[in-house]
């Protein structure tokens, strides 16, 4: 798995979110990006996104969902 991140940050010319755009998930030997919306849409997704819990925080969400996915930084 890989996680492309941190879309803010310019990687050279590029950006992290774009590399499953330039790089095949599969050519490249990943099975899945934890980015995914299987990940990010179909479960409950909560971050700490630029250093803060928009949602607040993330021990409120504990148990409150079947799955969860918690992106700390």
């Amino acid at each position: 798995s890989a996680a492309a991140h941190n879309e803010h940050i310019p990687a050279g010319n590029r950006r992290n979110s774009s590399f499953f755009v330039i790089f095949n998930k599969k050519e490249a030997g990943i099975e899945y990006d934890a980015y995914d919306a299987s990940f990010t849409k179909e479960i409950k997704y909560i971050s700490d996104s630029s250093g803060r819990w928009r949602e607040g925080c993330m021990c409120k969400h504990i148990g409150k969902y079947p799955r969860l996915q918690i992106r700390y930084c």
